[in-house]
């Protein structure tokens, strides 16, 4: 009996000290965890590169056909891609008469007013003008060649109006420059009769008379060879609402009167009536 009570009181020691020894373990570290997100700025959005403005209108050069020998139909633009009242000025329709293309020259180097734009062709006729003959490289008399009021003609004339209405090239060029520019008024230079034609369509007898005062040159009318048929100005009269008007310069004109007929295109425009709707 004593033994048993020996035996109890060891284990009983021993429980002890296990329990001790399992009180003296050192407790596990904690378990390291991410630390709290410190918020950051958000990123700005990059702000777009500024681009150009999309163009209103036509650009400045326009090439809108060839000639038959392949030399380019040219008009540029002077003033605003979109403004209001437009005239187009062409120099040179028949290549021996060459003085409408130095008035041309002398208006691109001014500046139209506000709100106006001026388009020039200085030739339609760049075959004829190199070979200083009236007609193109096909013998065709480019202002008998118009669909208004075409007349079939002689080859051999020197008024020959063409195989059929706008037969040739470059007549179908300025028409298709006309329908892209669609201006106001066309003022078309002609050479050596010095006068400005006065036509038989009432809307242009105002500005008849605005330009024989403006560019100093009497009011006449021409007298054709042959019937004044086919004519740049009676198909642009007779097709849109705007007016065109032939002014048909002297024999020789001075660099100083022909910057002042420039400088009368640049006055007309402002007081041009708008009748043509553009893009």
């Amino acid at each position: 009996m004593r033994r048993a009570v020996i035996v109890l009181s060891v284990t009983g020691v021993l429980c002890g000290s296990g329990a001790a020894a399992w009180a003296d373990e050192p407790l596990p570290a904690p378990s390291e965890t991410a630390p709290t997100p410190v918020p950051t700025e958000p990123t700005p959005t990059p702000t777009p590169t500024p681009t150009e403005p999309t163009p209103v209108g036509l650009p400045k050069r326009l090439v809108f056909g060839q000639s038959r020998k392949g030399r380019p139909i040219v008009a540029t633009r002077l003033g605003e891609p979109d403004a209001e009242r437009v005239l187009l000025v062409l120099g040179q329709m028949h290549g021996d008469e060459p003085y409408g293309r130095y008035v041309v020259d002398k208006l691109r180097k001014l500046t139209p007013r506000k709100g106006t734009a001026i388009w020039t062709i200085r030739t339609m006729n760049p075959d004829g003008a190199k070979l200083r003959t009236r007609r193109n490289a096909k013998r065709v008399d480019l202002n008998r060649n118009f669909p208004q009021g075409w007349l079939p003609g002689n080859p051999g004339s020197l008024y020959y109006s063409g195989p059929q209405p706008a037969s040739e090239p470059e007549t179908k060029a300025f028409m298709t420059g006309v329908e892209q520019i669609r201006p106001d008024a066309i003022v078309s230079y002609h050479q050596r009769a010095n006068l400005i034609d006065r036509g038989k369509v009432k809307k242009t007898r105002k500005w008849v008379r605005r330009l024989s005062r403006d560019l100093n040159l009497p009011v006449r009318r021409i007298s054709c060879v042959t019937k004044c048929a086919g004519t740049m100005t009676g198909w642009f009269n007779g097709t849109y609402k705007g007016w065109a008007v032939t002014v048909e310069l002297p024999s020789r004109i001075s660099s100083a009167r022909q910057r002042s007929m420039a400088r009368a295109m640049v006055n007309l425009v402002p007081d041009l009536k708008p009748t043509q709707t553009r893009p």
